[in-house]
């Protein structure tokens, strides 16, 4: 059968292979949950078997080629002969699901090539320790690749002596934990260019500190990213702020190693996206021109699933996690706020989330992933350790929000309403949760009155701080952690200045605290009336109504005690990112 007959046969099989992988779906996505796991492996097996026997007999290359590495892995699982048995479930099904795309595309096209197909056959093999496949092309796309000698080759001695001595292993830390924060806070949309001042300040440092090494050079090409984005020659996508998050794993590793890290090298895949962003910067600097002539080959695109679904495929796939992360948000804020909370009521999370991890193998984001898989295994230990503490509820939600907010990014249409805390969308679960705190502040704002009219009697405000971190727990369940924030700063200072008895408030204290918590308030009243439009402004003056307080908002410690600026890195103001 010639190849265009084979195409022409598509029209009349895709129907039946469409079917036939949805069996090997169920049996797969079965194995992990059946007590009988061979069985359901089995049937799995026999499915793709089927599917390679049918492209095999119309002769397409490439799907008989892909089936064929699928049906290796499906039998290796059925004979226990991987080791890595999870990778190889993951990369089997991720090639169960997008085979029909692929499918389609040859029909539509009536061409194949080999990037449509030998990324994922070479995955399919790396889970079985089998070599990969080179492509006919691979010699010319290695060649076209850039020098990566600056960010690969060992520092020489005097680099790192210079680096110990002047003091790099120290202050790494401090850098790292400045990085993070001001990351944490561009991944919130809060005040990005301030932030992306700061990385660069500390990608400066870091050049600086480590001089001509793999850390060193990577801190410059994080330099010209950062300069192109402020020029607005590069755009802080999802994939630039990968980038950024994938630096800060690097400088993790750097200081694991000790003396040996400076020597590191960087990443390949992080240096390469890196160039390429420096590559496609539609702006120019003195630091973006040396860069692109010290690396001045194109940088080879990443491989990529050509197979892939469609955007639009994507964005339902993203709008069904997102609704399904949001009900399990809901029923993380009711465990907060319960008074008698049963750890069982989080194990009963566990299967939407499994879910919801699974699914994720359709988005090929693999941070997202092991994300949700990080939050399964906390779960699963909370089984046996016991309730957990506020601030591990707190995260898990906070982790949760992040992820639907990348989610988000993969919704088609879905660019209006994502500055800032405001909601596109406010449905009635979340709706609820803000009518709720509102009430829970106007009881807040009534405890404050009592204590002043008492003449400070502290009884009045003892359940306060309490109360105030249980309703910023609801807020960052709904993706309102500006507010949040605000609340907290505002039960810092009534657990450390006021319960501790050791001075008598003044009266414009209480001012400033009646009006943080009449801020955030009056800012949710709006938001309920209107998300699409909130009173940004009130929280503007809640926060500043806590920092004359002495706690700026997202410090643990008075504002005075808190060191500002790149030179003393210090005091992290709000650790949001998840230290990997």
């Amino acid at each position: 059968m010639s190849g265009t007959q084979g195409y022409v046969a598509l029209e009349w099989i895709r129907g039946e292979l469409g079917n036939t992988l949805h069996n090997a779906q169920v049996g797969l996505e079965a194995v992990s949950e059946s007590a009988d796991a061979a069985t359901s492996m089995r049937t799995c097996l026999t499915a793709i078997h089927q599917v390679h026997g049918i492209l095999k007999m119309v002769q397409l290359e490439g799907p008989t080629q892909m089936t064929a590495e699928m049906e290796q892995v499906a039998q290796s699982l059925m004979n226990n002969s991987i080791t890595e048995v999870r990778l190889a479930q993951e990369t089997l099904m991720q090639a169960i699901i997008q085979l029909p795309a692929y499918l389609d595309r040859l029909h539509r096209e009536q061409e194949d090539s080999e990037k449509n197909y030998l990324p994922m056959v070479n995955n399919l093999r790396a889970v079985r320790g089998e070599e990969r496949i080179q492509s006919s092309g691979a010699e010319l796309e290695e060649s076209d690749g850039p020098d990566l000698g600056p960010l690969t080759h060992a520092a020489s001695g005097e680099v790192v002596n210079a680096y110990f001595q002047g003091g790099g292993e120290g202050n790494l830390p401090k850098i790292r934990t400045r990085y993070q924060q001001s990351l944490g806070e561009i991944f919130r949309k809060t005040q990005a260019r301030k932030n992306l001042t700061m990385i660069g300040k500390l990608f400066t440092m870091l050049v600086r500190l480590c001089g001509d090494s793999p850390t060193g050079n990577l801190a410059e090409l994080g330099l010209g990213v950062v300069e192109g984005v402020l020029k607005g020659g590069i755009k802080l996508d999802n994939q630039t702020a990968t980038r950024l998050k994938q630096i800060d794993d690097h400088l993790k590793l750097l200081a694991q190693a000790g003396e040996h890290g400076l020597s590191m090298p960087v990443d390949e895949d992080l240096a390469i996206g890196l160039i390429k962003l420096i590559n496609g910067s539609k702006k120019e600097t003195k630091r973006i021109s040396a860069l692109r002539q010290r690396y001045a080959s194109q940088a080879p695109e990443s491989e990529e699933f050509a197979i892939g679904p469609d955007d639009e495929t994507m964005s339902a796939v993203a709008s069904i996690l997102i609704e399904e992360l949001n009900s399990v948000t809901d029923k993380l804020d009711l465990f907060v706020r319960a008074k008698n909370r049963n750890t069982d009521d989080l194990a009963a999370l566990l299967p939407t989330l499994g879910q919801i991890s699974s699914t994720m193998i359709i988005l090929d984001n693999a941070e997202q992933q092991a994300a949700v898989a990080s939050q399964i295994s906390i779960i699963k230990e909370l089984e046996t350790s016991g309730e957990p503490s506020e601030d591990v509820l707190l995260n898990m939600a906070q982790a949760l929000i992040e992820i639907g907010v990348e989610l988000g990014q993969r919704v088609v249409g879905s660019e209006k309403g994502r500055e800032g805390d405001s909601f596109a969308n406010l449905d009635e679960a979340q709706a609820a949760v803000i009518r709720e705190t509102r009430t829970g502040l106007a009881a807040g704002k009534d405890s404050v009155i009592d204590f002043i009219a008492s003449e400070f009697d502290l009884a009045k405000i003892e359940a306060l701080p309490q109360s105030l971190n249980a309703l910023r727990g609801g807020l960052m369940t709904v993706n309102q952690l500006q507010a949040g924030d605000v609340l907290k700063a505002a039960a810092n200072y009534v657990a450390n200045d006021l319960l501790s008895g050791s001075q008598t408030p003044e009266l414009g204290q209480m001012d400033d605290l009646a009006d943080a918590i009449t801020s955030v308030d009056y800012y949710l009243e709006r938001l309920l009336d209107n998300p699409n439009d909130p009173y940004l402004q009130m929280l503007e003056v809640a926060e500043t109504a806590v920092k004359k307080l002495g706690y700026a908002v997202g410090t643990e410690a008075p504002a005075a005690e808190v060191v500002e600026g790149a030179a003393e890195v210090a005091h992290p103001v709000m650790p949001k990112l998840p230290q990997t």
